[in-house]
């Protein structure tokens, strides 16, 4: 398959969910917020690493989300020193770094180092794939960004590391149980 056939079906996958409300579903954030001196942050609840499941998308093969998505902070958290963003920045998210295998595609092709998502201004809600095409369940992989203000209103964040683990679905983790078994039992005879 073509690189070009990949990001022609993410391009348009990302484009849909992020232009139908209809879709809104529960998933995870990372929050981009600013503290009192203007420094960005990232901020999140959910727990890591993220779960990934086998790709529902035709033409992205291995394991995909876009359950994950990149947020403003809804309300200002003053007990911890986060607060909602101006409306008048331009909030990007800059790829540091990832571990081989692990890809987030921007439109319309898988990001490289240096690269950025552009998320815009409040409110922030972008659903970008997070792609595993060759993962191994259970293996964790790593992918670092930092938030950085394109309008230059406020200072860039640490670079922050997300973690993510390929799970297959249950009746495909079954089916490979049940193929380890029968090679077992096949090399006992």
């Amino acid at each position: 398959m073509s690189m070009r056939t990949v990001s022609a079906a993410v391009g348009a996958f990302v484009v849909a969910v992020c232009g139908s409300a209809a879709l809104a579903q529960h998933h995870e954030e990372i929050q981009a917020a600013v503290d009192a001196q203007g420094r960005l942050h990232m901020h999140t609840h959910a727990p890591m690493p993220f779960m990934v499941p086998e790709s529902p998308f035709v033409g992205i093969p291995g394991y995909a989300t876009a359950e994950i998505a990149l947020a403003s902070l809804p309300s200002d958290h003053p007990a911890i020193g986060l607060f909602m963003l101006p409306a008048t920045v331009d909030i990007r998210a800059v790829l540091v770094a990832a571990d081989p295998g692990m890809q987030v595609f921007g439109i319309p092709q898988p990001l490289q180092v240096g690269q950025e998502i552009a998320m815009g201004a409040p409110v922030i809600h972008v659903l970008p794939v997070w792609h595993l095409p060759n993962g191994l369940p259970g293996q964790e992989y790593n992918i670092s960004f930092y938030f950085r203000d394109a309008s230059g209103q406020l200072q860039d964040s640490e670079v922050f590391e997300l973690s993510f683990v390929p799970v297959p679905a249950p009746g495909g983790a079954a089916l490979m149980g049940l193929g380890a078994l029968g090679v077992c039992a096949r090399r006992r005879r």
